[in-house]
C-alpha cells in the first residue's frame, strides 16, 4: 500500500511538472490578436449528469441487481444478531449465532428447496432447521430435536425475501425503495391482502451494494413485535453438506 501510494504521488509531481514545461514553452502571445475566450472550468461533480449513479437509486436497477446475485447464488453463512422488540414491556432481547442458507435445485424459486439453520450461541444454545416443508428444533432441554410441518410458508417467505429473486417477492408485497446509501440500500415491504398481511405489517430489508447480498432483515409483526436479523461476515457458495438441515447433523448434548 505504502508502495503505491508513493507511486501515485511521484506520478502525479510527474504529471504537474510536464504541465508547467508546456506552459514554459508556449510562444508569446500576439497583442494585435482578438482576447482569448475565457476558459472553461469544470463542473462540479455534482452538477454533473452521473447516470450510473441515478441509475444505481432506482428500484428497477435494485431489483435487477438482486436477481442477478439470486441466479448465481445457492448457498449462505453468516453471524448473525437477532433483536426482538416485546411490544408490551419494550423490552429488547439479544441473541447471536450463525446462520446458513441452501436453494436446492431447480432453475427457478418455485421448483427449488430451500433450507435455513439458525445455531444460536447466546444466550442459550438452540438449533432452529427450516428444510422444504419441515421444521426441526432442538435445545439442551430436549431430549431429541423435535419436528414438525410447516403449516404455512409465511415466516419462510419474510426471511427469504432477501435471499431469493425478487418475483418471490413482489407476489406477497409491495415494494418502495426506502434508503439509498453508497453503500447499502433499504428496501420497505408492504404485505399484499394475502395470508402474510394477517402477520406482518411492514418489512425492510437492506442490502449491500455490489455483493447484493441482505446484511439486515427488520420485521413489524401486527402485534407490534419487531424482530431484527444482522448478518457479519458472510461466506457466499460455499459447499454445505446435506446432513447440516437435518436431525442427524445437531449434536445432541448427553
Amino acid at each position: 500500500m505504502r508502495t503505491s501510494l508513493i507511486a501515485a504521488a511521484l506520478a502525479a509531481l510527474a504529471a504537474s511538472l510536464c504541465l508547467a514545461s508546456e506552459w514554459k514553452e508556449q510562444p508569446p502571445r500576439d497583442t494585435n490578436a482578438p482576447p482569448a475566450k475565457a476558459p472553461q472550468t469544470a463542473r462540479p461533480a455534482q452538477e454533473r449528469h452521473l447516470p450510473s449513479a441515478a441509475e444505481s437509486n432506482t428500484l428497477e436497477h435494485v431489483f435487477s441487481a438482486i436477481d442477478r446475485t439470486a441466479a448465481h447464488f445457492h448457498s449462505f453463512k453468516a453471524a448473525f444478531k437477532q433483536f426482538d422488540t416485546d411490544p408490551i414491556f419494550q423490552e429488547e432481547n439479544e441473541s447471536s449465532g450463525v446462520f446458513h442458507f441452501r436453494k436446492v435445485g431447480g432453475d427457478g424459486d418455485g421448483a427449488a428447496t430451500f433450507q435455513l439453520r439458525f445455531d444460536y450461541v447466546t444466550p442459550e444454545p438452540s438449533t432452529f432447521i427450516i428444510n422444504g416443508s419441515k421444521i426441526i428444533q432442538y435445545d439442551p432441554t430436549m431430549k431429541a430435536p423435535q419436528e414438525s410441518l410447516l403449516v404455512d410458508n409465511v415466516k419462510l417467505d419474510a426471511m427469504l425475501a432477501g435471499f431469493t429473486s425478487t418475483k418471490r417477492m413482489r407476489e406477497h408485497y409491495d415494494v418502495m425503495l426506502d434508503k439509498a446509501a453508497r453503500d447499502s440500500v433499504t428496501l420497505f415491504m408492504m404485505p399484499k391482502k394475502t395470508v402474510v398481511d394477517k402477520n406482518f405489517r411492514e418489512l425492510r430489508v437492506t442490502f449491500s451494494r455490489g455483493a447484493w447480498l441482505p446484511v439486515k432483515i427488520d420485521q413489524l409483526k401486527l402485534n407490534g413485535q419487531r424482530i431484527t436479523f444482522t448478518f457479519d461476515t458472510p461466506e457466499v457458495n460455499r459447499t454445505l453438506p446435506d446432513k447440516l438441515f437435518t436431525r442427524e447433523g445437531i449434536a445432541v448434548a448427553k
